[in-house]
């Protein structure tokens, strides 16, 4: 007797459609448009404690100064202080307060986002 040949089977087109890579594409735009500010926010975010750390030494370099000077100092050199930060997106300042305005009796220390950086403009950041 005599066998009978197993035909071959028909395979279907490999790979993916047009339509498919399409909509993955989309999928993928929309999930990176909704993910990467937020990324983005969180970075800013996590680059402040540079600037909090920055200021905490300012100030304790300020107080180190009263101790050996009759005021506060605003210039950073006289402190040991660098501005701008190590990373470079804040840059420090020390002025006299506003009131009552003499550096006998205080300071303000500030953090400004660097310009040019992802620092500066941040509107949440007071």
């Amino acid at each position: 007797m005599h066998s009978p040949t197993p035909t071959p089977r028909l395979q279907g087109p490999r790979g993916f459609t047009l339509i498919e890579l399409l909509i993955t594409l989309v999928v993928v735009t929309i999930i990176a448009g909704v993910a990467l500010p937020s990324f983005m926010d969180s970075i800013r975010k996590s680059r402040r404690s540079e600037a909090f750390a920055a200021i905490s030494a300012t100030q304790q370099a300020l107080e180190r100064w009263r101790g050996n000077n009759a005021a506060y100092s605003t210039a950073l050199s006289d402190l040991g202080v660098t501005s701008p930060t190590s990373s470079g997106y804040y840059v420090i300042t020390v002025s006299a307060p506003a009131s009552p305005g003499t550096l006998a009796n205080g300071y303000v220390v500030m953090a400004t986002g660097q310009s040019g950086s992802s620092q500066a403009n941040v509107a949440d950041c007071k």
